[in-house]
């Protein structure tokens, strides 16, 4: 949930920056970023006012130091900003007003960017646990798979082998992976601007879902006749083998 709030804190503070560098009323500025983000950040900002307009704060800083109270422990440079933000309006020199605005933005953009620089750090050994799963154990398991099974005198039959590298180790590396993105900072917005293209129906739509199935499907099926022939061969082979051995029958 952080997340999809995060993503949108560098644009609220450039919202609230553009039109406060004309216009240096703060109230008006977070109308203006409300009216112009996307859900759900544009709600909480709407809710700042609600706050004040049903008597719960007196004015709309005491209401926005409420709501920036929340965010603390997640996005210390976002609060940190807003109080730029808030000083720049004691300035008494518009030049110094401007500054400590540009430097409210320079704030969120060096958090953005901690962020991201500690994420590459702490990402780099879950990263080497899907190569490891997803790359080099499926190398060197279809490398040993002939004297592992002789070993087990053929128990290991093309259905262990279907299972553990179609199901198995592939559910395994999504699920390392969508851990692993789950975990990453939100450094940009998302916007509206790319529903209203015509062509985002056919961008939306799951058609191409079906016919890469469609297209994969029969590559997928010839993949499977080795083993599927094998083990036909395997049974018939050894059912001959089975007739051709004459039964002896108990002496009398």
């Amino acid at each position: 949930v952080a997340f999809n709030f995060s993503v949108y804190f560098f644009s609220a503070i450039l919202y609230i920056v553009v039109y406060m560098r004309h216009t240096p009323n703060l109230e008006r500025a977070i109308a203006f970023a409300s009216d112009h983000l996307q859900y759900p950040l544009s709600l909480d900002f709407k809710k700042v006012f609600y706050n004040v307009e049903v008597g719960g704060f007196s004015t709309i800083k005491e209401s926005l130091d409420n709501y920036l109270d929340t965010w603390r422990d997640y996005s210390p440079e976002f609060i940190e900003s807003f109080h730029l933000i808030e000083g720049s309006l004691f300035e008494p020199d518009n030049t110094r007003r401007i500054s400590t605005l540009e430097k409210a933005l320079q704030v969120i953009l060096d958090g953005v960017y901690d962020k991201m620089l500690k994420f590459t750090h702490n990402v780099r050994s879950p990263l080497t646990n899907v190569y490891m799963l997803g790359v080099v154990l499926p190398t060197l398991a279809l490398a040993l798979l002939p004297l592992a099974s002789a070993m087990l005198g053929g128990m290991l039959t093309w259905v262990h082998v279907f299972l553990l590298f179609n199901l198995i180790v592939p559910f395994f590396v999504f699920y390392l992976t969508d851990k692993i993105l789950m975990l990453r900072p939100g450094g940009y917005g998302e916007t509206s601007l790319l529903e209203k293209n015509p062509l985002y129906p056919e961008y939306k739509s799951n058609k191409h879902y079906t016919k890469a199935f469609l297209i994969c499907l029969p590559f997928f099926i010839i993949g499977l006749l080795p083993f599927i022939i094998s083990s036909l061969f395997s049974r018939l082979t050894l059912t001959v083998v089975v007739g051709l051995i004459p039964s002896q029958s108990p002496p009398p």
